[in-house]
C-alpha cells in the first residue's frame, strides 16, 4: 500500500530541528537538501509527525477542496461519518453534527458505524472457523505497518474491508452506482486506504475532522444557526463503540 503523498513538509516551516525525523516510528522522514522529507514508500500515515512537529511544518494533504466542487458537480453526495465524531465535535451533538454536514452541501449524512457492523459480522465468522491469532484490517495504519514490516504477519491479518469502504459500497449499491461517497474521520490514513486500486470506487473522498474545522472556519456557520436533524439512513447501533479499545470485539 503506498501513500502517494499523503503527508509531506511546508518547507516554509522547517527549521530542521530532526524532531520528526527522531519520533518517526518506522523511519520514514530522511533529510534532503537541508529540510526534513517524508517518503511515501515507508510512511505508514500514522500521523505521528503531524502531531510532534513544534512547527507545524507537517501537513496532511487537504482534499476539501476537491470535496466541494464534487458537491457542486453530483446530485447525490453523502457523507459517511466516523462515530468518532461524537468526541470531536462535542459543541454539535443532538443531531446538530449531521445538520452541520448538510449546511456544508452534503444531501445525506450517514453512519460508517454500520459499515463496522458489517465488518464485526464478517470478523466473528473468520475467526471462529479459522480459530488462530488475527490481526485487525480496519486499521490502514496497521495493515501498512505489518505490510511492510512485518511481513510474518500478513497472513494473520483478517481478509475483510475496513468499516470506511464497507459503508461505501453499502451506500452505492442502495443508493446507485452514480452516487458520491465521502468519509469523515480522524485518520489521515483513510485517504491512502480510499485510493488503492483493490478499493477503488468505494469512496470518492476523504475529508479529516481538521478539515471539517476548517470548513466550518471558512463558512462562519453558527451553531444557533442550525435546526438538529437525524442521521439518514439505517441507525447504528452496538458498532458506534468501534473506535474505542476493545470496540472491535464489543460489537
Amino acid at each position: 500500500m503506498t501513500t502517494q503523498g499523503i503527508i509531506s513538509t511546508n518547507k516554509a516551516r522547517c527549521r530542521d530541528c530532526y524532531r520528526c525525523v527522531r519520533v518517526c516510528p518506522v523511519k520514514a522522514i530522511r533529510i534532503l537538501d537541508g529540510q526534513a522529507q517524508v517518503d511515501p514508500e515507508r510512511c505508514i500515515v500514522c500521523g505521528t509527525c503531524v502531531r510532534e512537529c513544534p512547527q507545524k511544518a507537517k501537513q496532511v494533504r487537504s482534499d476539501l477542496s476537491r470535496v466541494e466542487q464534487m458537491i457542486k458537480e453530483n446530485p447525490l453526495v453523502i457523507a459517511s461519518v466516523a462515530p468518532s465524531y461524537a468526541a470531536a465535535f462535542a459543541d454539535y451533538g443532538g443531531g446538530l453534527f449531521p445538520a452541520l454536514l448538510k449546511h456544508l452541501g452534503f444531501q445525506m449524512v450517514a453512519e460508517t458505524a454500520v459499515g463496522a457492523e458489517m465488518v464485526a459480522i464478517e470478523t466473528a465468522r473468520i475467526i471462529m472457523e479459522e480459530p488462530h491469532p488475527h490481526i485487525s484490517s480496519a486499521c490502514p495504519v496497521i495493515v501498512n505497518l505489518v505490510s511492510r514490516y512485518y511481513s510474518w504477519g500478513v497472513d494473520m491479518i483478517t481478509p475483510v474491508v475496513s468499516p470506511m469502504i464497507a459503508h461505501g459500497r453499502y451506500l452505492k449499491k442502495k443508493y446507485g452506482a452514480n452516487t458520491k461517497v465521502v468519509f469523515i474521520g480522524p485518520c489521515p490514513a483513510k485517504k491512502a486506504e480510499a485510493e488503492q486500486p483493490d478499493m477503488a470506487g468505494a469512496v470518492d473522498g476523504v475529508l479529516t475532522f481538521e478539515e471539517i474545522r476548517e470548513w466550518i472556519s471558512s463558512t462562519k456557520v453558527k451553531i444557533a444557526d442550525l435546526r438538529p436533524t437525524d442521521m439518514d439512513d439505517i441507525p447504528a447501533s452496538h458498532a458506534r463503540l468501534f473506535p474505542i479499545e476493545g470496540g472491535l470485539a464489543y460489537t
